[in-house]
């Protein structure tokens, strides 16, 4: 199978703490800084967050390879797979399957656009770990949520199936689904996945 080959990757990560947005624009910071942040003692309490639609949602920082912006004739799609199963990408000589959050949660599909923003997560199924670009609307930050910050599932409301979700955020006015990304596949999709690639 003949992939595309992407781009080089530009990170679009915004930090809360420093309070970088300026005229609702994120700045950038490179993947450089955000591997600089994975290897900070406060790491297990630090989330990237997305939008999808109206709502905003977190992956554990630690889970995050790198964010990057893909052209849609950079993808090579497959035919024959799941629905949210947008295609592959060839990523600096490696293939990642792109998998759409928006069709994954039942959600509204949208076309990719130039410059669509994927977050690249290490997904492990408990005897392989693999890399998946998850298609989002945009990154929106990176922060820090800790136990005091954070709640079980009872009593909020959300359109994301609750297998998906571990906790939910409160920043404020802000609430942030926090997914579990470990949970997002179960290990009969991430198999079929794996196959599809391999092809």
């Amino acid at each position: 199978m003949a992939v595309k080959t992407a781009e080089k990757p530009e990170a679009t990560v915004k930090n809360t703490e420093q309070s970088v947005m300026r005229n609702n624009t994120a700045e950038s910071a490179s993947n450089e800084d955000l591997m600089a942040m994975q290897m900070g003692a406060d790491a297990d309490s630090q989330y990237v967050t997305f939008r999808l639609d109206r709502e905003e949602y977190g992956v554990k920082i630690l889970s995050v390879k790198e964010i990057i912006s893909v052209q849609p004739a950079e993808v090579t799609h497959i035919p024959r797979t799941a629905d949210f199963m947008r295609g592959v990408i060839n990523l600096r000589g490696e293939v990642i399957l792109l998998v759409d959050l928006r069709i994954r949660f039942g959600m509204e599909a949208r076309e990719m656009v130039r410059n669509t923003t994927v977050i690249v997560l290490l997904i492990n199924d408990g005897t392989v770990e693999r890399k998946m670009g998850i298609v989002v609307d945009n990154v929106t930050d990176v922060m820090s949520l800790t136990e005091a910050n954070l709640q079980e599932l009872d009593g909020v409301t959300t359109s994301v199936d609750t297998a998906f979700i571990s906790k939910v955020g409160k920043v404020g006015t802000r609430m942030i689904i926090v997914l579990d990304e470990q949970k997002l596949f179960s290990n009969a999709e991430l198999a079929n996945m794996t196959a599809t690639v391999k092809k």
